[in-house]
């Protein structure tokens, strides 16, 4: 113990509190008191709080490095799902129809209490919007730009180039394929449409089902 206060006048100022306390805090029945066991206490404290100190700066330097990661890994995720750079535009319609041409060529109906989302410019790779509501699209083909509609937070509708509508419902999201080929996913799955075939999604029971042919008029917005 005389070392390891020698070894630093902080040790030094420990070892004479403990034995201030050893003064003041001892027992008077001196008989049941057994000072053996006591300077070992001061010396097993002594020790581990020197060596704690040791260890507990390196850990916490790792401590911090970690934290300081995560918080920039997860910046780095957030930064990148906003991507800051896409510009998306919003189309709403209250109590009638519109439509409008995409930057690609393709062309959008909205029916009545709909709304499409859409970059102000498809990337070179992808093509992607967003609705919610009732929409009938007729995509213009490109075979190296997918063109996919985002339907709530459960299913996405894929084409290269086709015509088709979609309705959405609280409990319900159906495709009708009218040309081409489609592929419809869900978090139970995906399934091909061709032309003439429905497409069915219950939100409510996270169920994709397919239903071979529909019809005509299905696709009419009356």
């Amino acid at each position: 113990v005389m070392d390891w206060a020698r070894h630093n006048p902080e040790n030094q100022k420990k070892l004479d509190d403990f034995r201030m306390l050893w003064h003041t805090e001892v027992p008077d029945d001196h008989t049941n008191f057994n000072a053996d066991a006591a300077w070992k206490k001061v010396r097993e404290q002594t020790l581990i709080s020197s060596f704690s100190i040791r260890k507990m700066l390196p850990a916490a330097g790792k401590a911090a490095a970690a934290v300081a990661l995560l918080a920039l890994g997860t910046w780095f995720v957030l930064n990148k799902m906003r991507n800051p750079e896409v510009e998306w535009i919003q189309l709403a319609t209250q109590n009638q129809i519109d439509s409008l041409k995409l930057e690609d060529g393709s062309k959008v109906v909205l029916k009545a209490g709909s709304r499409l989302e859409y970059p102000r410019g498809f990337s070179k790779d992808e093509r992607i919007v967003k609705m919610t509501g009732t929409a009938y699209f007729n995509v213009a083909r490109d075979e190296k730009r997918p063109f996919e509609v985002l339907v709530g937070n459960e299913v996405s509708v894929a084409v290269l180039g086709t015509s088709f509508k979609i309705h959405q419902t609280d409990s319900l999201i159906t495709v009708w394929v009218k040309s081409g080929k489609v592929e419809m996913s869900g978090t139970s799955g995906k399934i091909q449409l061709d032309a003439g075939e429905e497409g069915r999604y219950y939100t409510d029971k996270h169920l994709l089902v397919e239903r071979n042919k529909y019809e005509s008029n299905e696709l009419s917005f009356v």
